[in-house]
């Protein structure tokens, strides 16, 4: 799930399994659960920045933004090695 702010621009994407893990306290915002709020792939990026991206925050979804920080869409790590392996 993308999570954006109030001035509808990225601020991180959360993995709905996280919600229900064990000790999930009930006070949680969604905003707890955010991972890489500051990471996103620029829509202009090439194959070899995303793939940098992904190895560098671990992730296997990011989010692709605009230059203002506004969500364009996502992007899996399982599409990207599929396509460009």
């Amino acid at each position: 799930m993308i999570l954006i702010d109030a001035d509808g621009l990225y601020a991180g994407i959360v993995q709905i399994a996280r919600m229900y893990a064990d000790g999930v306290k009930p006070s949680s915002t969604l905003a707890d659960f955010a991972e890489n709020p500051s990471a996103a792939l620029s829509s202009s990026a090439d194959v070899v920045e995303i793939t940098k991206m992904f190895d560098r925050t671990r992730s296997d979804e990011l989010a692709v933004t605009d230059e203002s920080g506004h969500v364009l869409g996502v992007l899996s790590k399982a599409f990207v090695r599929k396509r460009y392996a």
